[in-house]
């Protein structure tokens, strides 16, 4: 009789693509892949708020179709500041326009040849491009309410905001 050697074959390992796919352990990849969509779901829903620029109102500072993101909670403990770039809600959640706060509870604000005078005194914005020919008489902020305008002076619309408005400030 002849004596047959078995070769020591490792046990059936999954195929290359089954372990690129789902890894060595499916149940731990799994219970990742659940953790990680629960998380980002989290953080786009309470915490970020992607938004796609529509329009010319920000440019230069923004263009048109460029994305970015809002944090939902910049302004949960503290207030707005002169400068920002914030989301304003208008008819609701996902109606939205992007603007910048230069006004101030307080303030009286008002604008002639596009230039903005705050108290009396010219606001120094060098990332203005393009001066508009509007003009708005003196008005004098109430609190909870801020004065907002786009970067596009030539076209941009501009107002009060209540502050129960404000969605968030623009991160980057």
């Amino acid at each position: 009789m002849m004596e047959v050697e078995l070769e020591n074959k490792p046990p059936n390992s999954p195929s290359f693509w089954r372990r690129f796919s789902v890894g060595t352990n499916p149940v731990r990849t799994w219970y990742r892949l659940l953790c990680l969509s629960i998380l980002a779901y989290v953080i786009l829903k309470y915490l970020l708020l992607p938004i796609k620029v529509t329009g010319y109102s920000m440019f230069p500072t923004y263009r048109n179709g460029q994305i970015n993101y809002a944090n939902r909670l910049a302004y949960r403990w503290s207030k707005p500041q002169r400068g920002d770039i914030v989301i304003i809600k208008t008819t609701g959640e996902r109606v939205t326009i992007l603007k910048r706060i230069l006004g101030l509870p307080g303030d009286r604000i008002r604008m002639q040849d596009g230039k903005i005078f705050i108290n009396n005194k010219e606001l120094n914005e060098p990332y203005i491009k393009q001066n508009g020919g509007w003009r708005e008489r003196e008005i004098e902020l109430k609190s909870d309410v801020y004065w907002a305008i786009g970067d596009n002076r030539a076209i941009s619309e501009f107002g009060k905001v209540h502050a129960s408005m404000l969605v968030g400030k623009i991160l980057f």
